[in-house]
């Protein structure tokens, strides 16, 4: 790890091909240079449109204000600049004692939950998402980690893919129209049982 001048500079971090943890769709997510306990998503310059970055900020500050449970999401600590744009700082996805999260692709390709362990804990997800009239918009087994408390046992984590695809009339809807977002929410519990149960 670069020491602190090397990583902030006139108030912007420096991300190298070091610090690149994974390529998504749509961003690139880095390890925080000076906090191995936060991660930085970017948004590369080759993606025009659908600033996900943005979209992520405002639906999870329409949650922060409404005073949703963030028991299965990571935090968001807000924007910083880097030298390769401007980026969303949230938490990592963490073990209590520390070490990185799997997703829960990993856990099922490396059958590390049995299937009774998995069902129970989509359902756990199923129910938090309903309950707190959640839409997790892109349900894909990349973007749910399972966080390993100090007991051995598993809890789920969304860490990306809230909200929408895109800034579009249905984006807003879900937020502000309560029939249409419990809709939606239907449709994702069930594709979530179809896919994990």
């Amino acid at each position: 790890m670069k020491c602190d001048d090397d990583v902030v500079e006139a108030g912007i971090l420096f991300l190298d091909d070091k610090l690149l943890l994974a390529e998504g769709g749509q961003r690139l997510c880095y390890l925080h240079p000076t906090d191995s306990t936060k991660i930085i998503k970017i948004l590369p310059q080759r993606v025009a449109s659908d600033n996900q970055n943005e979209l992520e900020s405002v639906y999870l500050g329409y949650l922060l204000k409404k005073g949703v449970s963030f028991k299965h999401l990571t935090q968001c600590f807000g924007y910083v600049d880097t030298n390769l744009g401007r980026g969303l700082v949230f938490e990592r996805a963490l073990n209590s004692d520390g070490t990185p999260s799997m997703s829960l692709k990993y856990m099922m390709e490396e059958k590390l939950l049995s299937l009774e362990r998995q069902q129970k804990l989509v359902l756990e997800l199923v129910s938090y998402l309903r309950e707190n009239q959640i839409i997790f918009a892109d349900m894909a087994s990349s973007n749910i980690f399972c966080r390993r408390d100090k007991a051995g046992d598993y809890s789920l984590l969304i860490v990306d893919g809230l909200g929408a695809r895109r800034f579009n009339y249905r984006f807003w809807m879900y937020m502000w129209i309560g029939f249409y977002r419990r809709s939606k929410i239907n449709k994702q519990e069930k594709k979530l049982m179809r896919l994990y149960c």
